[in-house]
């Protein structure tokens, strides 16, 4: 979860189901063992950040085109815009995964929303009819559960992509009242499965639909993100440098927010895109 709130999260003496190498990596291969073989696979107790361990590592050697890293704690995980992410040891998923192979940096417009639909097709799996608050933020009954950071380092031209994922698996009652947000985790809906399992699904769906996405942009995922999208028809505040009220009328080809000055269907309103780079946004009504 993001948020600027600062509360502990030392490591849980007794972590059940905890992660391991051997387990991703076996179930990893029983799902795809061409994507498998392309990843570099580490697990580690605790560190600052996954993402920032991935964006200091140089690129390997071939065949590798991914890598990932995955911990029980993080001391320095971070979301958008420089928020904090919280998440209890032993009772969410933090990892991220390197792509080594991304499309230039002028081709990834689009990019974070097709991983959102990656996770939500693991999680629709289980049962979970998740939604996709743009940009980043995979939503249940408007809570959120998860988010994805994408950070990038190298070259314009051959970038390396980092994709982080953070999900809610189970929250402590002194998380979830410390975040000042609607927030929830997948075990108030569903039993959930076990960890690694979970863990190497999500990361064969993410490097699926990033290889596709590297042969066919967003606008192949387009039709896909309009049934997930939580914001269609929504009034939204925009929070840029000043709140601007909007109505959030879909994406565009490239991934980009459609917003308008009037509700939809009201001929008067201006069109005007946005990236998520430039705000952040809410729904009115909401903290």
């Amino acid at each position: 979860m993001s948020t600027p709130t600062s509360i502990s999260s030392e490591p849980t003496a007794v972590i059940v189901n905890p992660l391991d190498a051997l387990h991703l990596r076996a179930q990893m291969q029983a799902l795809d063992a061409g994507l498998a073989a392309q990843l570099a696979l580490s697990v580690v107790a605790t560190t600052g950040s996954t993402n920032e361990d991935l964006l200091a590592q140089t690129r390997p050697a071939a065949p590798l085109t991914w890598a990932a890293r995955l911990a029980e704690s993080q001391t320095a995980g971070r979301g958008r815009r420089g928020k904090t992410w919280l998440a209890a040891p032993g009772h969410s998923l933090t990892l991220s995964l390197a792509w080594y192979q991304a499309p230039a940096l002028e081709r990834l417009s689009g990019l974070a929303l097709v991983i959102g639909l990656a996770v939500r097709e693991v999680l629709r799996e289980e049962g979970l009819d998740c939604q996709l608050k743009w940009p980043n933020d995979i939503w249940l009954q408007q809570q959120k559960v998860g988010g994805i950071l994408l950070e990038t380092t190298g070259s314009a031209s051959a970038p390396i992509v980092v994709i982080g994922l953070g999900l809610n698996l189970h929250l402590p009652t002194a998380f979830k009242a410390a975040i000042p947000q609607a927030i929830t985790a997948l075990d108030e809906w569903i039993i959930v499965p076990e960890r690694n399992a979970l863990a190497a699904r999500l990361m064969i769906r993410i490097m699926a639909y990033a290889e596709r996405f590297a042969a066919t942009g967003f606008t192949a995922f387009q039709a896909d993100y309009a049934a997930a999208d939580a914001l269609m028809g929504q009034a939204v505040w925009l929070r840029g440098s000043t709140d601007q009220p909007a109505w959030a009328l879909g994406v565009d080809e490239q991934g980009q927010l459609q917003v308008s000055d009037a509700p939809p269907g009201d001929p008067r309103g201006t069109l005007s895109v946005v990236n998520a780079g430039e705000v952040s946004l809410r729904l009115r009504g909401q903290a």
